[in-house]
């Protein structure tokens, strides 16, 4: 055999090694997905993804006191605080929107959240389109609730800044850590082990342990 011949099964060997380790190394790293019930049994508790929880963005954190502090208009706009959030507790997701709860989600990873837009999305899964529309009309109701108007009106013309950067300028490595944790984090807070990421969910949970 000749030394090119070599090196090439060579190389082709070396490049098969490569690609099992690397089909090994996305399998064993590959987050589990599990319902509510199965995180349960295994001793785990759902924990709601916030990625500006201290340990998990300690910089987003420090962003969400810095701007709850420019934002606080307490004194200038009270009906930002009881009369709007009161209007807008009626209009719960959870009671309003059963199907984003279970039948969306379901229909979704039965199809490993794969569509190729939301024509399809929508296609393979009715459940979805209902949750979408449900939502949507949901979110619209909450924007005009009267108090919420006559918030956002108060809120602007008492606005303590142009730009949030410029007062909070955490606010840049926050959207770096969040672009690196992407929608589900790595870890759990308070010490647990992330074990899955909840699949039968209308918003992102996950089990911790």
């Amino acid at each position: 055999m000749t030394k090119r011949r070599i090196a090439i099964f060579t190389g082709l060997g070396i490049l098969a090694l490569t690609l099992t380790f690397t089909i090994i190394y996305i399998r064993q790293n590959k987050s589990q997905e599990i319902t509510f019930a199965e995180c349960e049994k295994m001793g785990g508790v759902a924990w709601q993804v916030d990625l500006y929880h201290p340990e998990i963005c300690s910089s987003c954190a420090e962003y969400r006191e810095c701007e709850t502090e420019y934002n606080d208009h307490s004194e200038e706009c009270p009906e930002c605080y009881g009369a709007c959030q009161e209007c807008q507790d009626k209009y719960s997701l959870y009671e309003s929107c059963p199907e984003c709860y279970g039948p969306c989600q379901a229909c979704q990873n039965k199809y490993l959240n794969e569509f190729e837009n939301e024509e399809e999305r929508y296609k393979l899964c009715p459940e979805c389109e209902v949750c979408d529309s449900c939502r949507e009309e949901l979110n619209f109701n909450k924007i005009n609730c009267p108090p919420c108007i006559s918030c956002n009106e108060c809120k602007e013309g008492n606005k303590k800044y142009t730009n949030i950067s410029d007062v909070c300028p955490q606010i840049l490595p926050c959207a770096e850590c969040m672009k690196r944790m992407g929608t589900y984090p790595d870890k759990c807070p308070d010490g647990r082990k992330k074990i899955g990421e909840i699949s039968d969910a209308a918003i992102w949970f996950q089990c911790c342990k």
